[in-house]
């Protein structure tokens, strides 16, 4: 008999003896072929998708279209970054430009997808 300790890393690492208990359980882990299969959700001891909040100046006033390059500017930036993971699912901006009234500042979102998501 095992460990607990020892049991959820073999669990984690695709290991185990045949007959160690829990046989029989859940299909999960193996497939036919003797590979891993996928994770069936995501891993919450790893971080790979930050949300970020950003506020800036306005500069709207100078220009209309200055507050829009200043955000495509650094969601650029942010793409060039081998840090980020790009493409359809990966960083983006998301959500709208909302000017904070009386501020002269607005808020925009960001989704940065990591490249390498970071374990805790």
């Amino acid at each position: 008999m095992q460990a607990s300790g020892e049991l959820d890393q073999a669990a984690q690492s695709g290991g185990g003896e045949a007959g160690a208990e829990g046989e029989g359980g859940e299909a999960g882990g193996m497939d036919m072929g003797g590979a891993p299969a996928a994770p069936s959700r995501p891993n919450t001891n790893e971080v790979s998708i930050i949300n970020l909040t950003c506020r800036a100046i306005s500069w709207s006033r100078a220009d209309p279209r200055a507050d829009r390059q200043l955000v495509d500017t650094l969601a650029n930036v942010l793409l060039q970054s081998p840090l980020f993971v790009g493409g359809t699912n990966g960083t983006r901006l998301s959500g709208q430009m909302r000017p904070d009234e009386g501020t002269n500042t607005f808020r925009f979102d960001v989704k940065l997808v990591l490249a390498k998501p970071i374990k805790l």
